[in-house]
């Protein structure tokens, strides 16, 4: 599921001035807001509803400050549901422990910093997928092994997804997590659709250090950034757990 308004409203019988006290009523705590912002993404989303009814989406927190022209509203689509949900691979507890940390499990790498740049949506997508990856490091190859080897210096890179996701990522103004993530499915069409190839891997840190200011104008034009990783150890996790 993407993004659905608490109050359930249907949102295709909604003028944006409706809309809008219904967002408001919503996120009261909204500063700077635009009606004018909104009622562009409102009308996309609407658009998007009319033309197919099953979509699930709705009003999100940045609609009244992030107008669609930067990107930051793409076409909304319901990811797949075998890639949404995966078997939980920890075992049945008897009784729920005391505390439980998943530093002591090796499974948190160390913060990092996303500066003056709103790409938290990155940073966070790039935290899961770094999980993921340490989770499943005995089912890697063997470069991958030596990568996640240890705990404190694995880092796959945020830039390079930040630069590369351009079906959900809005750059510095903010993205979708969602979306991004679901970038990363075989078959889907949010990068397709926009003249972009699918992602066909995360990358380390090494390869890519974070540098938001140096990489923004090839993110405005189109450009993506080319993989450094030879093709053998190329590799997406949310395929690999899919597969695993």
């Amino acid at each position: 599921m993407l993004f659905v308004l608490a109050t359930q409203v249907d949102l295709t019988q909604l003028s944006c001035d409706q809309a809008f006290a219904e967002f408001k009523k919503e996120y009261p705590d909204n500063h700077g807001s635009s009606q004018d912002i909104f009622c562009e993404n409102f009308e996309i989303v609407k658009k998007l509803l009319l033309e197919d009814p099953t979509l699930e989406i709705g009003l999100v927190p940045q609609m009244d400050t992030v107008s669609p022209n930067k990107k930051q509203i793409t076409r909304l689509e319901a990811p797949i549901n075998d890639y949404c949900t995966n078997v939980n691979p920890l075992p049945d507890l008897a009784e729920i422990p005391i505390s439980m940390d998943l530093r002591e499990a090796g499974l948190v790498t160390p913060v990092k910093s996303q500066g003056g740049c709103g790409s938290c949506y990155m940073f966070q997508t790039t935290a899961v997928l770094e999980n993921a990856v340490l989770r499943d490091r005995k089912n890697l190859n063997d470069f991958w092994k030596i990568q996640t080897n240890n705990v404190t210096t694995f880092a796959l890179s945020e830039q390079f997804l930040l630069s590369n996701a351009f079906g959900g990522s809005g750059y510095c103004n903010g993205g979708n997590f969602v979306m991004v993530t679901y970038i990363m499915v075989p078959g889907n069409s949010a990068q397709k659709g926009k003249g972009y190839a699918p992602l066909s891997t995360v990358e380390l840190l090494s390869n890519f250090p974070y540098d938001y200011a140096a990489k923004q104008a090839n993110f405005t034009a189109g450009i993506p950034l080319a993989p450094k990783l030879a093709p053998e150890n190329q590799f997406l996790p949310v395929q690999f757990l899919k597969n695993n």
